[in-house]
């Protein structure tokens, strides 16, 4: 007896279109059905039937999934269920195929995943995208993964997707409409492999919802070289998610967890804290510190392939110095242009401009900052904003 996956569906279909008279039964609509949740199941599971059959193996759709099917329609087609002939389709399924109790689904529809990548943290690149789910990251309840992210850094689900071998045709994109009424779109990859997550959870990712009990992994000893370009990426991960573009900030719910790295790289820093509710009106803290600009710009070259808008490089502490020095240099110039020259000079030219003058005449260097600060103390009139766009400045 030969009853293949492919003849169940259609079948199911049929019945459900002769159950459902005047309604146009789609494959999404299959899959909401099927499944209890919109989505491209009932598409995705004829795929397979039809790849299985190219490589010339037979798809088989597990028990437990075939027991759900039947729950979610029974709670759908409610009382036009028991006059249906649903329950001899599953039967006559059951009877002509040797199934298996469970299946693994995400092998189903991510045949090139590495279920393993996770087990051994021996690359930037692996301790980069660990960094990243320490902050995007999150390991329901039923130790299924989910990322969901901005759609403006889908490029990073994108590299995610490529590094573990996830199928691209399995990201979802979504929208809905958040807290203030904005809609808000998102790309998201979720999927369920005991696997793949117990190694995310042996490198020290917390199910559910447990940010704040993060800690910091243990790759081994940072003085070491080998080690020390782990930590970099990894934190780099961890900025691409939950760092502050423009800054070296970073921020996490766990205390520990930012103490351990301040500890890690022996920063003398602060870790600040916000308090913030959450979606459900639950108080919760959040902390925050910032990396100095040398560790930042370290992370930035030992790891090259990160979220492009946050690779904004840092003036570093001998940098920052030498600026200020400069700035206090100019400070102490004095001006010479007397107040009633200064006067006349604020409209016939900009501060730029008054500030060559001044080190063409008398040698002495100024800035916009020493005009503006003579200016006020002397209470002179200035021009509006957008004055020089209005008037044009003609050198003479």
């Amino acid at each position: 007896m030969i009853y293949t996956t492919a003849q169940f569906l259609d079948d199911l279909k049929k019945e459900v279109q002769k159950q459902l008279v005047g309604k146009n039964i789609t494959n999404a609509i299959m899959s909401e059905l099927l499944t209890g949740q919109k989505g491209r199941h009932y598409e995705s599971k004829k795929t397979l039937v039809k790849n299985y059959a190219k490589k010339g193996k037979t798809y088989l759709i597990a028990k437990e999934i075939l027991n759900r099917y039947k729950k979610n329609l029974k709670k759908a087609i409610k009382h036009k269920y028991h006059n249906s002939n649903f329950d001899r389709i599953f039967n006559y399924y059951y009877q002509a195929n040797t199934l298996k109790e469970y299946s693994n689904s995400t092998l189903n529809f991510n045949p090139n995943i590495n279920l393993d990548y996770f087990e051994i943290i021996d690359s930037k690149e692996k301790a980069y995208w660990l960094g990243w789910l320490f902050a995007e990251g999150h390991i329901n309840k039923h130790g299924g993964l989910q990322i969901e992210i901005g759609l403006k850094d889908e490029i990073l689900i994108l590299r995610f997707a490529k590094a573990i071998g996830f199928e691209s045709s399995n990201i979802i994109y979504k929208s809905r409409i958040n807290d203030i009424g904005a809609e808000l779109k998102t790309v998201l990859i979720t999927f369920q492999d005991s696997c793949f997550t117990g190694h995310l959870l042996n490198q020290g990712l917390v199910k559910g919802k447990k940010s704040r009990l993060i800690t910091l992994p243990n790759f081994g000893d940072i003085h070491n070289i080998q080690v020390r370009v782990l930590y970099l990426a990894f934190l780099l991960g961890h900025f691409d998610g939950d760092g502050q573009q423009g800054s070296s900030r970073i921020s996490s719910n766990s205390y520990m967890f930012l103490y351990q790295i301040k500890e890690k790289f022996r920063l003398e820093l602060k870790i600040s804290k916000q308090e913030y509710l959450t979606k459900d009106g639950y108080k919760m803290t959040r902390y925050m510190m910032s990396l100095t600009a040398e560790i930042f710009n370290e992370m930035l070259r030992n790891y090259k392939d990160s979220l492009k808008r946050k690779r904004i490089k840092l003036v570093d502490s001998i940098l920052r110095a030498e600026q200020l020095e400069r700035a206090r240099a100019m400070r102490r110039n004095k001006l010479m242009f007397s107040k009633e020259i200064l006067q006349n000079l604020l409209f016939e030219m900009p501060k730029t401009q008054i500030a060559i003058l001044h080190q063409e005449k008398f040698g002495i260097r100024i800035g916009r900052t020493t005009i503006y600060r003579y200016a006020r103390k002397w209470d002179l009139k200035m021009p509006h904003a957008n004055y020089w766009r209005k008037n044009k400045y003609k050198k003479s």
